[in-house]
């Protein structure tokens, strides 16, 4: 999944610049909404 790896590459990149806090911050947040788009894709519609 592309997505992944461009998190893992962000969140490595923003490390590196020493915003090591606001790479935390917007990993997480980044992270929150993969999981939700990917929940949210995964039911079945209808199907509760």
């Amino acid at each position: 999944n592309n997505l992944y790896a461009w998190f893992f590459l962000f969140s490595m990149t923003e490390g590196n610049r020493g915003n090591q806090g606001a790479a935390v911050n917007v990993s997480e947040k980044l992270l929150a909404e993969l999981l939700l788009t990917r929940s949210e894709t995964n039911t079945p519609s209808g199907n509760w």
